[in-house]
């Protein structure tokens, strides 16, 4: 079942994929970082880095929500990617 604030959560994630493939890249996290915290943009970086758990040089939704839980990779299971890669 989802929260009112995971649909919340989603449809930020949502906001910043820009291209709609699941993913949020580099180009876009510095978009949400400069619109959301300018004054945080030299952390835009080493933030990206700490979200991209896989190290594939994007963030899934997967990833996005273990960041925001704290929880440690994988957030749940070893097929997150694929139920939330839409």
């Amino acid at each position: 079942m989802t929260t009112e604030f995971e649909a919340e959560l989603a449809r930020a994630f949502l906001r910043w994929d820009v291209d709609r493939n699941g993913r949020i890249d580099r180009v876009e996290f510095q978009g949400l970082v400069e619109e959301l915290a300018p004054e945080r943009g030299a952390d835009a970086s080493a933030a990206f880095e700490q979200m991209d758990y896989d190290d594939n040089r994007s963030i899934s939704y997967d990833e996005f929500l273990g960041w925001w839980y704290g929880r440690p990779w994988p957030a749940s299971s070893s097929s997150a990617d694929e139920d939330h890669g839409e």
